[in-house]
């Protein structure tokens, strides 16, 4: 293998090391060399770029390298695409991106909890089989007790709230909340001030299903 090769090759592996973005490592390279692509580089560059991927993975902020390899890991095994992945991010912590310098481990631990769920879901459908070796309820158990976030209590009043419009009169009412999140849930019984991250992620995921077949049902009838 030529040293050109060699370089190439432990830059790119370096890269997916660090979990850095094609645009990330783009920016970096320029930044570093003034180049856009590694071919271009003589050995002081390609050390220098080596050298610079392997700083920013270890001292990055927010999640560290491995939580980032778990994540996608997870991502892969559900069959999710990032941007299905990373809507559930945002919606267990209001960020946009894994990536992001804000996350904190706690976070992690709930995101991965619900990635386990969107997991388990996505094998109840047929749609993927359990990963061999793998515990299907290893993060959740990490968990147990843990209450819901207060973004997702908000999210479940407010669903609520405009899901409440579309309802008749008798349903507008906190034990009709309570049978929808329990079937979501699997519970016979839901404490809506007790309830755990998982528990409120299934009620947002119901509401938020009858929330659009609602509106699909309104099409139908109403002529726009």
């Amino acid at each position: 293998m030529s040293l050109a090769l060699k370089y190439i090759r432990d830059i790119h592996i370096a890269k997916s090391e660090a979990c850095l973005s094609d645009a990330d490592y783009r920016q970096l390279l320029f930044r570093l060399t003034g180049e856009t692509s590694s071919k271009a580089l003589d050995q002081d560059a390609a050390e220098l770029v080596l050298n610079e991927i392997k700083a920013v993975a270890e001292h990055r902020p927010g999640w560290q390298v491995g939580q980032l390899k778990k994540f996608n890991q997870y991502r892969r095994f559900a069959k999710l695409t990032e941007n299905e992945a990373r809507g559930i991010l945002h919606e267990v912590t209001g960020v946009m991106h894994e990536g992001s310098p804000a996350l904190k481990q706690q976070q992690f631990e709930h995101v991965m909890a619900a990635l386990e769920t969107k997991l388990e879901e996505q094998i109840a459908a047929a749609r993927v089989k359990l990963p061999s070796g793998v515990d299907p309820h290893y993060w959740r158990g990490r968990l147990t007790g843990s209450g819901a976030t207060s973004r997702q209590l908000r999210e479940i009043e407010d669903t609520w709230r405009t899901l409440c419009g579309f309802l008749p009169e008798d349903k507008r009412n906190q034990a009709y909340l309570h049978g929808i999140i329990a079937q979501a849930s699997g519970r016979k019984t839901v404490n809506l001030d007790a309830m755990s991250v998982f528990v409120a992620k299934s009620a947002i995921d119901a509401l938020k299903r009858m929330l659009e077949q609602k509106k699909e049902e309104l099409k139908k009838t109403v002529p726009f």
